[in-house]
């Protein structure tokens, strides 16, 4: 029988470039510009596809070879090499210094009919560059263009010019998320910006900085005050740090809401009816007393900062606390287990109001220390708590696990050998610890074993480290 011929090598079939171009374009889109440049080398075909591409993604991380004038690689794509008519999404993370251009590449923005604006600066401490920086100017025809769905500032708590005038004409009818930052006197406009975007869900206002990581404290003691209404807010952040500021919140169908700040005064005009998530930052219990009775129905609970004086105002006409009834998930954040930072947390009716419904509790701390104090936290949560599922402790620390390694590991091991024998309100609550040297014990042989390891550090310590494992 004759052998057949061979045949031929076929070559990998390229089913990419069998597809139309506007689908490859937009594939390109979805990619970060850089990589959507880089396809410009694979044919001839490949060269200019790039060019037609509706979203920008640019980071001068991704340009390290260019970092000294990233300005003239994102003039150059802008203005001169991208062809598409509309740019949908333009995301820049850029370096400070490069802020004065800002402008110029916003106005060429809105020209094209953007939908979303990201913007990212990276501000320097104020110890690597102490100098003032000017502000950059945020123009106009930004606050008029009639496809933007997204203008959002984020992580530059940069103090930037904005319209004030009073006859300029804004209006962003399709907006839908929102983030600035404002100094004191930018607050009327604030107002008057908000009420030009009926579709608005989702807004963040932050206070600037005039200085590189120096908040304004000119600002701080001026007393503005602005109103928040819409009928259709959903998410609300305030990062009002040192303002002295007063906000009015009109949100009836607001579902989340966070409060960073010292010195404001924030009411509600009536209790949202979808509220379901709340985070609170501060340390004066002043600042959050007033928005307690708004906060009873949410079902998730962030706490940094606070203390559980803030609950004195929750009563009825007969003195007895009010409960949070819908509270599902309570996280609280610690920066160690010291008898100060405890104190911030008295563990009587003031805080139990808050136990009756939760199921999940997470405890965040930078280190383990004075284990003993974390477990009267842990005991009060256990004790109060009978409907909790799952109790948590994470410690997350600034220092590198070769530093302190054998205090902090026995600490961590102590630590975990109460949580094991600690007794539970709820019987089938799991409890756990994530550190960087240990976990809860899952059994007796694993707590035996981990009793021998304390034992042997606590040797390896001085005695002005011995520590209690009873």
């Amino acid at each position: 029988m004759d052998q057949l011929p061979p045949l031929p090598l076929q070559l990998p079939l390229d089913r990419l470039s069998t597809l139309p171009e506007p689908i490859i374009v937009e594939i390109l889109s979805l990619v970060p510009t850089k990589t959507a440049v880089s396809t410009s080398v694979l044919s001839t075909r490949w060269r200019s596809l790039w060019t037609q591409i509706t979203c920008i993604h640019l980071d001068y991380n991704h340009f390290p070879q260019h970092s000294s004038d990233f300005y003239t690689v994102v003039n150059n794509l802008l203005l001169t090499q991208l062809t598409s008519p509309v740019l949908r999404t333009f995301y820049l993370h850029a370096p400070f210094a490069q802020h004065q251009h800002f402008e110029s590449w916003l106005c060429h923005l809105s020209a094209r009919n953007v939908e979303i604006i990201d913007i990212d600066v990276e501000v320097p401490s104020s110890r690597s560059d102490p100098t003032p920086g000017p502000p950059f100017k945020i123009p106009l025809c930004n606050f008029q263009t009639q496809s933007l769905v997204c203008l959002n500032f984020r992580h530059c708590r940069l103090e930037y010019d904005l319209p004030v005038d009073p006859d300029a004409v804004v209006s962003l009818p399709n907006l839908k998320k929102l983030g600035l930052s404002l100094n004191a006197s930018q607050c009327v406009f604030v107002s008057r910006l908000l009420k030009s975007c009926p579709l608005l869900e989702d807004l963040s206002l932050s206070a600037a900085e005039r200085r590189h990581g120096r908040f304004t404290f000119e600002d701080a003691d001026t007393g503005a005050q602005f109103g928040i209404s819409s009928e259709i807010l959903k998410r609300l952040e305030l990062i009002l740090s040192l303002m002295k500021v007063k906000v009015l919140i009109d949100t009836p169908n607001l579902e989340s809401f966070s409060l960073i700040g010292i010195k404001m005064d924030c009411c509600f005009v009536k209790k949202p009816i979808a509220l379901s998530e709340a985070t609170i930052i501060t340390v004066f219990p002043a600042v959050v007393a007033p928005l307690m009775p708004v906060l009873l129905d949410v079902r998730v609970l962030h706490i940094l900062g606070v203390t559980f004086e803030m609950f004195e105002g929750l009563k009825d006409d007969k003195g007895n606390f009010l409960i949070f009834r819908n509270l599902d998930e309570l996280n609280l954040r610690l920066s160690t287990g010291k008898v100060d930072e405890l104190k911030m947390f008295p563990l009587n009716s003031h805080s139990s109001c808050l136990l009756h419904h939760v199921k999940k509790i997470n405890v965040v701390v930078i280190r383990v220390e004075h284990g003993l104090n974390l477990k009267k936290l842990a005991h009060y949560f256990l004790d109060n708590a009978p409907s909790l599922e799952k109790l948590s402790f994470v410690a997350r620390p600034q220092t590198s696990p070769s530093e302190d390694g054998v205090k902090s590991r026995l600490d961590e091991m102590v630590f975990c050998m109460d949580l094991y024998s600690c007794s539970r309100e709820s019987p089938r609550c799991l409890i756990e610890f994530q550190g960087q040297y240990a976990k809860v014990p899952a059994n007796i042989a694993e707590l035996q074993d981990m009793e021998n390891q304390v034992q042997l550090l606590c040797q390896s310590l001085s005695p002005s480290h011995a520590v209690r494992t009873s």
